[in-house]
């Protein structure tokens, strides 16, 4: 007696095999589509005076659905960094960056191509403005050259 296949068999295997590959394929792109997305933020001061404490402020956001390390590079003034910052799926992290402003002028700080400049202005005194006269010590009157640097007593 010859056995003879049983057509649903075949193409119980065929199905199967089509709805495994279907499923991998799936599970694969999934897999190659969930990924972080990170976005990076800045906040910091407009102005500080001399002596004065400042905070940069680094915020690192993962819009993504996966979990990753973000390298971040962070600069203030001359001082530059890098660190590696683990952001959860859809979480954020903080970073701050504490400094003394000392030099007059313009300071610049950075992470990540956002840039930042803070203005460094002097001490005036409890927010005071300064106006007024400002006088010279030298007595310009009497170095007229008309009177030939003398004053004339009579």
């Amino acid at each position: 007696m010859e056995q003879t296949p049983r057509p649903g068999i075949r193409t119980s295997w065929i199905v199967a095999g089509a709805v495994l590959l279907v499923l991998v394929g799936a599970g694969v792109y999934v897999l190659l589509t969930l990924r972080p997305q990170f976005e990076v933020s800045i906040d910091y001061p407009s102005s500080l005076t001399v002596g004065q404490t400042g905070t940069l402020e680094v915020r690192v956001k993962n819009r993504g659905d996966k979990p990753g390390v973000y390298k971040l590079s962070v600069g203030i003034g001359d001082n530059t960094w890098t660190e590696n910052v683990w952001v959860g799926a859809g979480g954020e992290n903080v970073l701050r960056y504490t400094f003394t402003a000392s030099n007059l002028g313009m300071l610049e700080v950075l992470a990540n191509g956002k840039v930042g400049k803070i203005s460094i202005v002097p001490i005036l005194g409890g927010g005071e403005s300064m106006w007024g006269t400002l006088t010279s010590p030298v007595n310009w009157q009497s170095l007229d050259s008309s009177s030939g640097g003398v004053e004339n007593k009579s």
